[in-house]
């Protein structure tokens, strides 16, 4: 599916930006809590590969969710990063040659938590 004209040329900055956007455009299946780890994932999310993204929110029973293939084509890469899918190598390389700097952030603003045991 190609990015509408609209929505081209403005990366998203999170994933949960992009999830959301996947969810809104037909491509994220949000699976059913408590799928088993051992393969019926794995399966679940080969049999949506490319087409959609999946969305495992309690696998066997964690509290951790899991995501998978939310990058599963170039023109999904592309359109993520807000460019054209021509584009995508040029971009990369961009990047890896001037990354952004890192700062350090504090328990309040992270965009994540360190958990527990992990």
């Amino acid at each position: 599916m190609d990015a509408p004209a609209a929505r081209r040329n403005r990366a998203f900055d999170s994933l949960r930006g992009w999830l959301g956007h996947l969810a809104r455009t037909d491509r994220l299946a949000e699976i059913a809590p408590g799928v088993d780890l051992r393969f019926t994932l794995a399966a679940i999310a080969k049999r949506l590969e490319g087409r959609q993204a999946s969305f495992f929110p309690t696998p066997g029973g964690h509290t951790m969710p899991v995501v998978s293939g939310v990058l599963a084509t170039r023109a999904w890469i592309a359109e993520a990063m807000g460019v054209a899918p021509a584009d995508v190598l040029a971009h990369f390389r961009a990047a890896a040659a001037a990354p952004l700097p890192w700062r350090e952030v504090g328990a309040a603003e992270a965009a994540c938590r360190q958990v527990p045991g992990w």
